[in-house]
């Protein structure tokens, strides 16, 4: 079996193809099935999706899996990760190689999947809950919230996550 072919700007003439093979598409098919599963096994609890919901909700996690993927790569760039990956399995490590083969400009990739990534911000909006769903709470608790309804995270919570997780310099290439 032939090994793929690395991305090179002569192979991508065209701005739309380059950006869309940015995002890695074929990874993309494991949140469009992990989607297809969330919405059917949604759908046989008796949940009722109508299709407008349901595409939004493909589309959204599909918009979040692409600007991830781009921004990825943007920050492997920036670390010098992927190009201290010589003996990469391409496409599987190393990234999409976009930067490194000058498909793409490390700030043009940036752009992208920040741009990627705020495009996901509508569904925050869509998904919020519009009022409280008091048919679902059991009899115990009849005009009274859930606990996980009413718990946020303390200030205390966040700074200990904050100070747990290591400064981005001492993380090394491979994310440890």
């Amino acid at each position: 079996m032939p090994k793929p072919l690395e991305p090179t700007l002569d192979a991508m003439p065209n701005p739309f193809l380059r950006y869309f093979a940015a995002t890695r598409p074929a990874f993309l098919s494991v949140t469009f099935v992990g989607c297809l599963l969330g919405l059917a096994a949604a759908a046989h609890s008796g949940i009722t999706l109508g299709p407008a919901l349901a595409t939004a909700t493909l589309f959204f996690a599909l918009m979040a899996h692409a600007g991830a993927n781009v921004i990825n790569d943007y920050y492997d760039a920036l670390s010098g990760c992927d190009d201290a990956n010589t003996e990469r399995q391409f496409p599987f490590t190393g990234g999409s190689r976009f930067i490194q083969n000058g498909v793409l400009s490390l700030r043009a990739t940036g752009i992208f999947g920040y741009a990627l990534l705020a495009a996901v911000v509508p569904a925050g909006a869509m998904a919020r809950p519009t009022e409280p769903s008091f048919r679902r709470i059991s009899a115990s608790t009849v005009g009274r919230p859930r606990e996980s309804q009413t718990r946020r995270p303390t200030t205390a919570a966040m700074v200990a996550a904050a100070v747990m997780i290591p400064p981005r310099s001492t993380l090394g290439c491979d994310g440890v």
